[in-house]
């Protein structure tokens, strides 16, 4: 404007001292100093916006509530999925609490003290074979059972006591021969046991050859040349056909040491304690192979130990369960041949849990 003004006043006729005049021009408005940029889009015709078309949605709309309802039903399953395993958590520690009680009774069971009808107190029966007594067992390995004539594998004395017993151990060569398996004869092992103070005695045998079902024959062949194997027959037990004989290389005599009083109908009696042989912990692949021609010798170890009550009660009734199983499945399935190999080689307290 200052320079507007001095070149308006050049070429002016103005009187002598008197000062170059010009009209003061109004100030500017607002508008007019805004940015060109927001003139000409101040300027612009306003677009129509265009028209929503009948039964449409709006996107944005749905979009957000799909984003809120999201985080909602991953939230939803997420506790569902947490409330489960939880639940399961719970549901698993019941049933093994409840598995624990029903071995708990199993192994160590827990007689009534009292009569509920008569409301007195219930008569129980103590073990013959007293902590301490001295006992005379023999074991003979013979034809027949507890021969007269034969002297005895092996005679000795100990005590009725847990603590303290030595096992007893011998060693015997067995011999059979191929005709006398055919037959369905065996070599037996017969124990007995004496208690001088009442007399009573109690009684075991056990067969030194194992018949077993005829299992399944795998074909086997050579790697390089590829020519098959030959598999040696096994000698049957028996003129049926459906068994095969196998020798047994360790026998386990076992007495077992109960100090529990009985009622009834447990025992009606004073009861002596029970004496078996125990094959329940030998597996197939432990026996002896014998040969279908000629006479069989090979070496049995005859152990004769204690046992004690709970573990001899756990060993009853998983027998009875394989028995049950076996009428299921078949005395030679798979299930059962894999039963025994897993209570063998798994010590009983880790079955128990």
């Amino acid at each position: 404007q200052r320079l507007s003004r001095a070149q308006g006043c050049r070429g002016r006729p103005r009187p002598p001292g008197q000062p170059c005049r010009l009209p003061v021009l109004p100030a500017p408005s607002p508008a007019a100093m805004a940015k060109p940029a927001d003139a000409s889009k101040a300027a612009a015709p306003k677009t129509a916006a265009p028209a929503r078309q009948p039964g449409s949605s709006d996107s944005a709309q749905e979009a957000d509530a799909k984003a809120r309802e999201a985080p909602k039903k991953k939230s939803m399953w997420r506790g569902l999925l947490t409330g489960g395993a939880n639940s399961m958590v719970v549901l698993v520690l019941f049933w093994s609490v409840y598995v624990a009680n029903t071995f708990r009774g199993i192994l160590w069971p827990k007689f009534p003290e009292m009569d509920p009808v008569t409301h007195s107190f219930v008569t129980k029966h103590q073990n013959i074979f007293r902590e301490g007594d001295r006992l005379k067992a023999k074991l003979w390995v013979d034809k027949s059972a507890w021969p007269n004539k034969k002297p005895p594998l092996a005679e000795f004395e100990f005590d009725y006591e847990w603590e303290g017993f030595k096992t007893v151990s011998r060693t015997v060569n067995a011999s059979i021969t191929d005709a006398q398996l055919v037959k369905g004869e065996n070599m037996l092992l017969s124990a007995e046991v004496l208690h001088e103070k009442s007399g009573r005695v109690v009684r075991a045998k056990g067969g030194l050859v194992k018949a077993m079902a005829t299992p399944e024959v795998r074909l086997k062949y050579r790697l390089l040349s590829g020519a098959q194997c030959p598999e040696e027959p096994e000698p049957g037990f028996g003129n049926k056909g459906t068994h095969i004989a196998r020798g047994i290389p360790m026998m386990q005599v076992r007495l077992v040491f109960d100090d529990t009083a009985y009622p009834t109908p447990w025992a009606r009696s004073p009861w002596t304690p029970p004496l078996f042989v125990d094959e329940f912990w030998l597996t197939n692949d432990q026996l002896v192979k014998l040969n279908h021609t000629g006479a069989n010798i090979w070496e049995s170890q005859v152990q004769f130990e204690l046992m004690g009550v709970a573990r001899w009660r756990f060993q009853q009734h998983m027998e009875r369960s394989l028995e049950q199983n076996a009428k299921i499945w078949g005395e030679d399935s798979e299930e059962m041949l894999q039963m025994p190999d897993l209570f063998a080689i798994t010590i009983p307290y880790l079955l128990v849990v």
